[in-house]
């Protein structure tokens, strides 16, 4: 029994087709049915004054994935148009099944061009077709990656809702499901349709008002530590006026001890007050316990938070992060509004700082941000520009690539990563391979002026690893490896062979960060 016939497992399929095929689509219908789907199959024809794109686009946004029965009336008709459109606009994934040859006058839409179609006739220009053939074709590709597509399912109509009802927090993602949700964006199979904007809102959303959930209950701790450690002190003082008077006591019976009866008095209440002192003492202690035990809740919630210091970051000046004899370059970016540019500076873009999909991006045009830390201001704004990268998370691992000629490593592989130590962060080097097994419970990734080849492997596991909500810290110098990189003493033996030092866009550095919309130029 195959996947889709486990009743709770239906891959639910809605099939688009003109009305001058309803007989194919029927039978389609039938057969899909029996072999398990469950199909939507829309037999209401259209009137006048319909609202019938909210009918249909019901219906498409409820399905896993969308069967086009194209034909020559199908290519033509305005209605199948628009339900392709809707459905690619909803990310779902497109099968092209072909009833009745294309004439030569007909042309199929453009969005199916790069699709495999699956012939349902006995096609000359390709063997083993038919409508047997067809349907085996068709069943094969429905249940591919059946999990994956119900739950792209299943968020886009949690994320419709929760965007058409005004975006309120109730309607989010919380706890583990976030990490489900931001799992199943990461895992996406090759084939399968990328998951919409819509998607990635919601996913993002979710996590953010985790974080402030998170921190209104660190405020909540906070006050009550505060609170319990008052209320320590309260009962310290308590202690000590009750010990006072202890001795004071003792000090009367020790004049009056001439006189019996007052001595005997005196030290039934000297004896009464260690009691209730012993018993205050005791009390406070535990009072105390409590206070430490909640400040530590308190921190612990805390540790779990990352702040944004973008602010602080864009205030500071080049000169708080270089020194005097260092050169700066330049990073242009392709949408200024989707990047927050760092270091006040008059000329070129020096820093810039960026959300990409699930995680974020920060890039500096110097590697010395990275390898010249002297400085308590420059340490400060590396511990923040760390902070921001872990995002809600954090920054607990942190890994630094070593093993592509980087000059971070060369000149100072002490300095960042005791920085970082002593902020608390466990640091690894990563000096092999950058892959998804390498980068495997990372939190941020430190690339430093990289002059060793990175494959698209490498440049693609990064790209997976900052969308599934990893940070990326990478400095670069444009026009210093125009300059120097093809020279004798500065090349990366065995490692540039793809490389031309008179074309930046072989530049290493460049071909990591091209996705994100930025490039290191050889301006200085």
């Amino acid at each position: 029994m195959t996947e889709a016939q486990h009743k709770d497992d239906r891959l639910k399929v809605f099939i688009s087709y003109s009305r001058d095929d309803l007989e194919f689509a029927d039978q389609l219908d039938a057969i899909l049915r029996l072999a398990g789907f469950e199909t939507v199959l829309d037999r209401h024809g259209i009137q006048a004054g319909e609202a019938w794109e909210q009918r249909l686009g019901e219906l498409i946004r409820g399905a896993d994935t969308v069967v086009f029965v194209m034909s020559p009336s199908s290519v033509k008709s305005k209605t199948c148009g628009w339900e392709l459109e809707e459905a690619a606009r909803l990310g779902k994934r497109i099968l092209p099944v072909a009833c009745r040859p294309l004439g030569h006058d007909d042309s199929p839409p453009p969005m199916l061009a790069a699709l495999n179609y699956i012939f349902f006739y006995p096609e000359p220009r390709k063997s083993g077709t038919g409508f047997a053939p067809g349907l085996t074709d068709l069943a094969a590709a429905l249940n591919t990656d059946l999990g994956w597509l119900r739950e792209h399912t299943r968020y886009l109509e949690r994320a419709v809702e929760w965007n058409s009802g005004g975006r309120p927090a109730n309607r989010l993602l919380s706890g583990t499901d976030i990490a489900d949700a931001k799992a199943w964006a990461a895992r996406r199979p090759r084939d399968a349709p990328e998951p919409t904007a819509l998607h990635l809102d919601f996913i993002r959303a979710s996590e953010q008002e985790e974080a402030l959930r998170f921190n209104a209950e660190r405020l909540r701790l906070e006050e009550m530590a505060a609170a319990q450690a008052e209320r320590a002190t309260a009962l310290q003082a308590a202690e000590g006026a009750l010990k006072d008077k202890q001795l004071a006591q003792q000090r009367e019976a020790e004049a009056s001890r001439t006189v019996v009866r007052r001595t005997r008095i005196g030290l039934a209440a000297a004896l009464a007050l260690a009691a209730v002192a012993s018993t205050a003492g005791v009390y406070a202690f535990q009072q105390k316990g409590i206070a430490q035990a909640q400040t530590r809740e308190a921190e612990a919630a805390t540790e779990r938070l990352a702040s944004e210091y973008l602010a602080l970051l864009a205030e500071a000046s080049v000169d708080d992060l270089l020194d005097a004899s260092a050169v700066p370059g330049e990073i242009t970016v392709d949408n200024p509004t989707a990047w927050t540019p760092l270091v006040k500076r008059d000329g070129p873009t020096f820093g810039v700082a960026r959300p990409f999909q699930l995680g974020r991006v920060l890039a500096v045009a110097h590697d010395g941000v990275l390898a010249q830390i002297d400085t308590d201001r420059k340490k400060g704004l590396l511990k923040r520009a760390f902070a921001w990268l872990g995002g809600p998370r954090g920054s607990r691992s942190i890994a630094i690539v070593t093993g592509h000629c980087e000059w971070v490593p060369t000149r100072a592989p002490s300095e960042l990563a005791g920085l970082l130590k002593e902020n608390g962060h466990a640091v690894s080097e990563l000096s092999g391979v950058i892959d998804d097994t390498s980068l495997k419970g990372v939190n941020v990734l430190v690339i430093g002026n990289a002059w060793g080849s990175l494959s698209e492997g490498e440049v693609q596991a990064v790209e997976r690893f900052v969308a599934a909500g990893g940070g990326l810290m990478a400095a670069g110098l444009g026009w210093s490896w125009i300059e120097y990189s093809g020279k004798p003493g500065y090349a990366c033996e065995g490692k540039n062979q793809d490389q031309n030092v008179q074309d930046l866009s072989t530049y290493p550095m460049n071909r990591l960060v091209k996705n994100y919309g930025m490039q290191w130029s050889a301006k200085f």
